[in-house]
């Protein structure tokens, strides 16, 4: 998810010049009451560390996640998510194996 991100930030001049500028860009959503939602440089360089569905250049890999065949998993996503796209769940759940 960090990998898509960090590529809309990068797409951005406004927010690119945030992020290299202050080390933050504030990314516009309608699901705080600021109106944004703040993303560091920081945390996308640690991500990348832990990264399940894309390497760091945005191209898919297959991993599968090991999950405990006692543990259920259960994701849910709002199809009119207009911050992550519901196919971000859907592409993590054929990582999934059980």
């Amino acid at each position: 998810f960090t990998v898509q991100l960090e590529k809309h930030i990068q797409s951005n001049v406004t927010l690119a010049t945030q992020m290299k500028e202050n080390g933050f860009a504030d990314i516009p959503t309608e699901y705080d009451q600021e109106g944004t939602y703040r993303i560091y440089r920081d945390l996308l360089e640690e991500a990348k560390s832990h990264l399940l569905l894309h390497n760091a250049n945005g191209e898919q890999i297959q991993r599968n996640i090991d999950i405990a065949k006692d543990v259920p998993v259960r994701l849910i996503h709002g199809l009119q998510d207009e911050d992550i796209p519901w196919q971000s769940s859907l592409d993590l759940s054929k990582q999934l194996t059980c």
